[in-house]
């Protein structure tokens, strides 16, 4: 994207447990780390191909479904819990 306020769905696809790849204009962005995803610059199309290279390199192909883990950087709870501290102090 070169605007995207907050896309659903890269929360949606991290909690699915997949990897993402965003722009750095995407406001979902501040969802992806080095451990989930990876970001490159807008209008880079260069970037982006070496970050959707570097990340189809680390699927694992499989003929049979597997139940994926999470790979939001923090948890709900974990950041409501967080938030209701911050209020409270």
């Amino acid at each position: 994207s070169r605007f995207e306020p907050f896309g659903a769905v890269v929360n949606e696809a991290l909690v699915a447990g997949c990897s993402v790849v965003v722009s750095d204009v995407v406001g979902a962005s501040c969802l992806v780390g080095d451990t989930n995803g990876a970001i490159f610059n807008s209008g880079d199309v260069k970037g982006l191909t070496s970050k959707l290279e570097s990340a189809l390199k680390n699927v694992k192909i499989s003929n049979e479904m597997t139940l994926k883990k999470n790979k939001m950087l923090i948890n709900f709870n974990d950041f409501t819990e967080k938030l209701i501290s911050f209020i409270e102090f």
